[in-house]
């Protein structure tokens, strides 16, 4: 099993399973978790992403907040070029 180690990054498990699946394996299994045990995860998911991003907001130079725009532009560019593909789709 992956989780042997508790010292197992999470990506590292996430990477494990994708090469399982592109190479078709299906010898992992997956135990069945309460509903209430995800949400507490997903809760504290959120509270360490919220963390991280103010952390990362506090501590950004010039360099990180230039990436930060130039991000937001393309992804911005990448929305209204599907808009166009739908419109175009739409006049067809």
């Amino acid at each position: 099993m992956i989780l042997k180690n508790e010292q197992t990054q999470t990506s590292s498990i996430y990477e494990q399973i994708r090469r399982d699946i592109m190479s078709d394996r299906r010898d992992f299994s997956v135990v069945p978790v309460p509903i209430d045990e995800l949400w507490n995860l997903h809760r504290a998911r959120c509270m360490s992403n919220e963390a991280g991003l103010r952390e990362a907001i506090e501590h950004g130079d010039i360099a990180w907040e230039k990436n930060i725009l130039l991000s937001y532009i393309r992804i911005s560019r990448l929305q209204r070029l599907g808009d166009m593909t739908a419109a175009a789709e739409i006049e067809t």
